[in-house]
């Protein structure tokens, strides 16, 4: 597969996850920050840029650069990438973290000597999303630990699979892991495979409104024009709770009247960093 890079630069730490979030938007299948040169780097698959593109990412950082009241404009390029070595370039900033008094993820390429958590995930992320370095994935880790054996769990937009992983790993027994993304999916299957679950979770690159089976818990960590595509769907497959991340704080009032819209009301919200995780259940 051929790919595009897109870089941009970045003095102001604070400005990365927001930053990260616009790539992914684009389609980025990996991002990662080199600080040696203040730039994220974003890796997209060639067939998602078209002429629309420069055009989308110039008006995105125009908002930031609004938003965050910077002095100056957010510079950026796009250009052909050379051959990735995902390994290489996860190995510069994905380390071993403690998510959770229970919990550590590491790379797969790090031991687990030392590790004094009850549990730990192994992640070979690739170019799939969800590594517990990011705020929201971090904050669904955290939530997924108050619904231990719970009857089931689907898990929309997989990525490299860790939620649907953890899930499993809390004796959560029927688990759907979904991912329209068919590179997400072989990595998942990866990842289950390095934390031995591969008998527990079902992975699947079924859209959300083609399941009729209901579900105790469902968790989506998406970007919001995601989420936007998946709520509709949701009250009519889940039981109990509705897991959401993947938002902005200042996306929250709108996110809130999307899922009223659809009988969802918002029990209880949760914040790390700029980001917002909530918890939501059926009226």
């Amino acid at each position: 597969m051929d790919w595009i890079e897109i870089g941009i630069t970045v003095a102001d730490p604070s400005l990365e996850e927001v930053i990260s979030v616009i790539l992914f938007e684009l389609g980025a299948s990996g991002v990662y920050f080199d600080t040696e040169k203040d730039l994220i780097k974003g890796y997209l698959p060639k067939e998602l840029i078209d002429s629309s593109t420069k055009n989308r990412l110039k008006d995105a950082l125009k908002k930031i650069k609004s938003i965050f009241s910077l002095q100056k404009d957010i510079s950026f390029y796009i250009k052909p990438a050379e051959q990735i070595d995902w390994v290489e370039e996860w190995k510069r900033f994905f380390k071993p973290i403690r998510v959770t008094d229970l919990l550590t993820v590491i790379p797969c390429w790090e031991s687990e000597k030392g590790i004094e958590t009850k549990y730990v995930i192994k992640i070979d992320p690739g170019p799939a999303f969800g590594t517990a370095q990011h705020p929201t994935t971090q904050l669904c880790l955290k939530l997924l630990e108050s619904f231990k054996g719970k009857e089931s769990l689907l898990d929309i937009g997989t990525g490299t699979g860790i939620l649907a992983i953890y899930a499993a790993m809390l004796g959560i027994k029927r688990i759907l892991a979904i991912d329209i993304d068919p590179v997400a999916l072989r990595w998942a299957d990866h990842n289950l495979a390095l934390n031995r679950v591969k008998d527990k979770i079902v992975l699947s690159s079924k859209r959300v409104d083609s399941i009729s089976d209901k579900f105790s818990i469902i968790v989506a960590n998406l970007l919001f024009d995601e989420l936007k595509e998946v709520i509709p769907s949701v009250p009519f497959i889940l039981k109990e709770v509705f897991i959401v991340s993947g938002i902005l704080k200042e996306q929250l009032s709108e996110l809130k009247e999307i899922l009223e819209r659809y009988g969802l009301y918002i029990k209880k919200s949760f914040f790390q960093e700029e980001w917002t995780a909530v918890l939501c259940e059926k009226r």
